[in-house]
């Protein structure tokens, strides 16, 4: 492979997920999946949640995150919405994940 053949295999391969890419609010089912990837990848694993969201970018996922992490600094319970028995997210271990993530960003 050459220069030329590599940059047309990356356009092809970026421009298939930038068709399912959308922008605006995110839905219900988004952002349960992405505190279900946060509860199991950890903080600062924006690619990885974002492969179990094909909707959203890596950049929107973590920009989403940064979101949700103010909002769970002013003391809002973000996985109050989500936390009913029917849920895999308990609450518990994710906010455990999020106040991990709060101790170091402080720090």
């Amino acid at each position: 492979r050459n220069g030329g053949e590599c940059k047309v295999r990356r356009r092809n391969k970026s421009s298939m997920k930038h068709n399912l890419i959308k922008s605006g609010r995110w839905t219900d089912s988004e952002r349960r999946i992405f505190l279900k990837g946060l509860e199991k990848y950890g903080r600062g694993k924006w690619k990885e949640i974002a492969t179990l969201i094909p909707t959203r970018s890596t950049v929107q996922v973590k920009t989403h995150a940064q979101m949700v992490m103010k909002r769970v600094q002013q003391g809002e319970d973000v996985f109050a919405e989500f936390s009913s028995p029917s849920s895999n997210v308990q609450q518990d271990n994710s906010n455990s994940v999020l106040n991990g993530y709060l101790v170091n960003i402080d720090a």
